[in-house]
C-alpha cells in the first residue's frame, strides 16, 4: 500500500479545522481569543487619544476662565473674532475631570471656572448665555443646553448659581412649559421629518423640566412620553423621519431624556436590535456624532433590557468604532465633528448657516467630546474602566 504524504495529512486537518464561510461571524480571528482581541482593540483606541489633553490645555482662556471651541478661534485666525463659549467650557472641564486632572488644578483656576459660569447667568430669567453669542438667547434648544451645561459644571465644584433658576418662580417658567398642553403643542411643532433634531429638542428641555415643581414636572414628562410614543414604530422602535442614522440618533436622544427624568425607554428591546443590526451592515458615517450615538444607544438598551451581546459582537462594535475614530482624528490632538469639513460652531450656533473655518483641518471641542464619550462607553461595554491620562495639561500654553 502506498504511503500517504504527511503534508497532505496536515493539510487535511487544517482544512477540517477551518470554519465554514458564513458560519464564522463573531468568532475569534487568527491570533487569539475574543478577549485578547478586545484588549488589543482597546489599546489601539487608547493610543488615538494621546494628544487630547495637551490640545485641551491650549484652548484655555485665562482672562475669562473659559475654553475656546478650536485652536483657530483661540489664535484669532478666522475672519472675525470669537470668544470662549459655555458648551466648549463645560465639555473641556468634563474631559479634564475624566482624565483625572481636575483635582490637581490650582484653586485659583477652579475658582475661575466657577466665575465663568456664574457671570453668565441672567439675574431676571435665571438662564445662562455668553455675551459674545447673543444669538443663543433666541433658541430654546441652545438655552436649554446652556442651562444644563452651566448647572452641571457648577455642581462639579459644589458651587451654586448666583440667582434663582428658571421655574423657581412662577414668572420664570417658560411659556412652552407652562402646562402639559403647551408642551405638547410645542413638541408638535418640532421637525419630526428629522428625528434626531426633533428628539434633540426634547432632550434639551430635560434639565429645565426637572426644575419645575413636582406636579408640573411629572405632568410635563407624561405629556412628552405620550407625544413621542404615539409617533413610535412599535416593531422597530424608531420615531420620526430621516435615514437610519438620523433615526437611531433620535432614539439615542430619547434614551438620554428618559435617563434624565428616570423613566423607562419606550421600545428598548426593538431599539437594541436595531442598533446592533446597524453594525452588521455598517457603511460608515459622515459625522462623528453618529457613531457615538449608535454605540451609546446600544449600550443603554443593553442595560435597559438586560440582554448582553456576544463577545464577537462586542469586538465587531469596537473595531467599527476604532475605524471611525481614525477618520476624525486630527494632527493637533483633537477630533473634528466631520471627516472632511471644518466649521465654526460655538454653543452649536450657526448650524443652519454653516461658517467654514479658514484654518483647515483641526479638532473642535464638540467633536472631541463625542470621541471622548465614545471611548468611555466602549470601555464600559468591555467591562473595563477608562484609564486616566498621563499627558500634561499645561493650561493656556
Amino acid at each position: 500500500m502506498n504511503k500517504i504524504n504527511p503534508a497532505l495529512i496536515a493539510l487535511f486537518y487544517i482544512f477540517c479545522a477551518m470554519p465554514a464561510r458564513g458560519a464564522d461571524a463573531g468568532k475569534p480571528e487568527p491570533g487569539g481569543s475574543q478577549s485578547s482581541q478586545i484588549q488589543r482593540t482597546l489599546s489601539e483606541m487608547e493610543a488615538a487619544f494621546g494628544g487630547v489633553i495637551p490640545w485641551l490645555g491650549g484652548l484655555y482662556d485665562p482672562a475669562s476662565g473659559g475654553f475656546f471651541e478650536s485652536l483657530s478661534l483661540k489664535r484669532n485666525l478666522e475672519e472675525e473674532s470669537y470668544g470662549p463659549d459655555i458648551q466648549s467650557t463645560h465639555m473641556a472641564i468634563t474631559m479634564i475631570r475624566d482624565a483625572g486632572k481636575l483635582d490637581r488644578l490650582p484653586a485659583s483656576i477652579k475658582a475661575g471656572f466657577v466665575k465663568y459660569f456664574q457671570s453668565r447667568q441672567d439675574a431676571e430669567t435665571g438662564f445662562f448665555s455668553d455675551p459674545d453669542y447673543p444669538g443663543m438667547k433666541n433658541d430654546r434648544r441652545t438655552m436649554g443646553r446652556a442651562l444644563s451645561f452651566s448647572t452641571g459644571t457648577l455642581r462639579m465644584f459644589n458651587a451654586k448659581p448666583l440667582y434663582p433658576l428658571p421655574g423657581k418662580t412662577a414668572a420664570s417658567v417658560p411659556d412652552h412649559l407652562a402646562s402639559p398642553e403647551a408642551f405638547s403643542a410645542w413638541l408638535d411643532q418640532r421637525p419630526w421629518h428629522h428625528a434626531w433634531t426633533a428628539l434633540d429638542n426634547l432632550q434639551s428641555q430635560a434639565e429645565l423640566i426637572l426644575m419645575q415643581e413636582p406636579g408640573l414636572r411629572d405632568a410635563l414628562i407624561d405629556a412628552a412620553l405620550r407625544n413621542v410614543t404615539a409617533r413610535q414604530d412599535a416593531e422597530i422602535g424608531l420615531i420620526g423621519g430621516g435615514d437610519e442614522l438620523v433615526r437611531l440618533s433620535g432614539a439615542f436622544k430619547l434614551a438620554l431624556f428618559c435617563k434624565a427624568v428616570k423613566r423607562p425607554l419606550p421600545g428598548a428591546d426593538a431599539l437594541r436590535n436595531r442598533a446592533l443590526a446597524w453594525f452588521h451592515k455598517n457603511q460608515g458615517t459622515d459625522r462623528i456624532f453618529y457613531i457615538r450615538n449608535v454605540v451609546d444607544l446600544l449600550n443603554d438598551t443593553i442595560r435597559e433590557t438586560q440582554k448582553e451581546i456576544s463577545p464577537g459582537e462586542l469586538n465587531m462594535v469596537l473595531k467599527a468604532a476604532l475605524a471611525e475614530l481614525g477618520r476624525y482624528r486630527r494632527k493637533d490632538g483633537g477630533f473634528s465633528s466631520f471627516p472632511d469639513k471644518y466649521y465654526i460652531c460655538p454653543n452649536d450656533l450657526y448650524l443652519k448657516e454653516r461658517r467654514t473655518s479658514r484654518a483647515g483641518p483641526q479638532g473642535d471641542v464638540n467633536g472631541t467630546k463625542m470621541a471622548w464619550g465614545l471611548r468611555g462607553t466602549l470601555y464600559k461595554m468591555a467591562g473595563a474602566k477608562a484609564p486616566k491620562m498621563d499627558a500634561p495639561l499645561n493650561l493656556g500654553k
